[in-house]
């Protein structure tokens, strides 16, 4: 019989196992590289959600509440004629006005002109707005409450509008963060997919790779040793192991082949001594 390691046969056996080790631990370092870029976008994806998109959906919030203080504010002094509500109007509209500005700085950042443009109508309305308070406010105190009355109903007018745009402007940030869920929520599923079906590569490629190593080595040894039996069996020193790998097993079946051919000499100057 032969013994023949195929094409890892020109390779020793340390060899062989150290490469299926190496190819082994590759496909996982693949396999865990592939999943660390997907896990890299699902972080960047969750770090949008974490400081843009709820603090910016937030802001919405903070910003109608403003605007609602500022015209109950203006009322107040409207109503008990003390000026000193004006001081809390007047934080109140630097509070809106900073979120206002928080969004015109990412609108700019994203070049995102239409969302740009938006904000920069909300803001002017609202300046608007606080002017036209402040007007309606001084006449109930200096014109009385006729002309209080009057600049009244387009204050409220005013800050109506504004309620609404911010309801809009909010609508439009949750239907941003819901579709940036959405896709954080696809890419995680598809992270799983890709986990499961990578490792499951990894794992078969490792299977393969490790039964042509365990045949590279067994096939040889077998037929080597079916040879030995053989011989044993039949006593026929003629019998020689085929050698085509150049292993440690290739070599070990050369050195029975001698020691093989060395006993057959000696039985042969034996008989010859014999027969003389």
């Amino acid at each position: 019989m032969s013994v023949a390691g195929g094409p890892l046969g020109n390779m020793s056996i340390g060899a062989r196992l150290a490469a299926g080790f190496v190819v082994v631990v590759a496909l996982f370092v693949a396999n865990l590289l592939m999943v660390g870029v997907s896990f890299s976008s699902l972080l960047k994806d969750i770090q949008l959600i974490k400081e843009e998109t709820l603090p910016y959906v937030l802001a919405v919030d903070e910003m109608d509440t403003a605007r609602s203080e500022v015209q109950q504010w203006l009322t107040d002094v409207s109503a008990t004629h003390n000026r000193d509500g004006y001081k809390d109007a007047d934080e109140a509209a630097k509070r809106f006005l900073a979120d206002v500005e928080k969004y015109k700085q990412m609108y700019q950042k994203e070049n995102d002109a239409e969302s740009l443009k938006k904000m920069q109508d909300i803001e002017t309305s609202f300046n608007t707005f606080y002017s036209h308070g402040k007007t309606m406010a001084e006449a109930y105190i200096t014109q009385g409450l006729e002309a209080g009355n009057a600049a009244m109903e387009g204050f409220d007018k005013d800050s109506k509008a504004i309620s609404d745009e911010l309801g809009k402007f909010r609508e439009q940030q949750i239907a941003e963060a819901h579709q940036i869920v959405s896709n954080t929520v696809s890419a995680a599923e598809l992270t799983m997919k890709e986990m499961a079906g990578g490792g499951l590569i990894a794992a078969l490629l490792a299977s393969v790779f490790s039964a042509l190593i365990s045949r590279s080595i067994i096939r040889p040894v077998s037929a080597m040793k079916s040879t030995m039996v053989e011989i044993g069996k039949t006593g026929d020193f003629t019998r020689r192991i085929a050698v085509d790998s150049k292993d440690e097993i290739g070599q070990t079946a050369r050195s029975f082949n001698d020691l093989i051919g060395n006993l057959q000499n000696t039985l042969h100057e034996l008989h010859d001594g014999i027969d003389r």
